[in-house]
């Protein structure tokens, strides 16, 4: 069917007013290599962009790592080392001292260790030995 109108020919289905938004359905998108092109271009964008989200992997175990085993360790390993090996070593006697063995002492280990079952043992020992002398005379 074909309308004349001013002395000119049209199309069945009118102008693209008339139209609306049917030239943007999926009935006028392109078919074969190039809708195919266009999909491989879109995978290749999201390899791309997926490979630049999992790439900050480094500083999430690097950065982060290092603040966790680096910072936290040298806090545990540093600050609170010395408040064990400090006051806490000096509160720690005669009774305490019998109390903190077996598992504990396996539960501390490394140079921890070698000052409790070292310096500790030796000064409660020696104190247990004081408290023996003043108790015979």
């Amino acid at each position: 069917m074909i309308l004349i109108a001013h002395g000119e020919e049209q199309q069945p289905g009118g102008t693209n007013e008339e139209m609306g938004n049917a030239k943007h359905s999926n009935f006028f998108l392109p078919k074969g290599p190039k809708s195919t092109g266009h999909t491989l271009m879109k995978k290749k964008i999201v390899a791309k962009n997926a490979e630049h989200i999992w790439r900050p992997g480094p500083s999430i175990f690097g950065d982060l790592q290092a603040s966790i085993f680096g910072d936290l360790q040298a806090s545990i390993s540093g600050d609170l080392r010395a408040s064990i090996s400090g006051d806490l070593r000096a509160s720690i006697s005669g009774d305490q001292t019998a109390s903190i063995s077996g598992d504990q002492t396996a539960s501390i280990s490394g140079d921890q260790t070698a000052s409790i079952s070292g310096n500790q043992q030796a000064s409660t020992s020696a104190a247990k030995f004081r408290a023996y002398l003043a108790s015979t005379t």
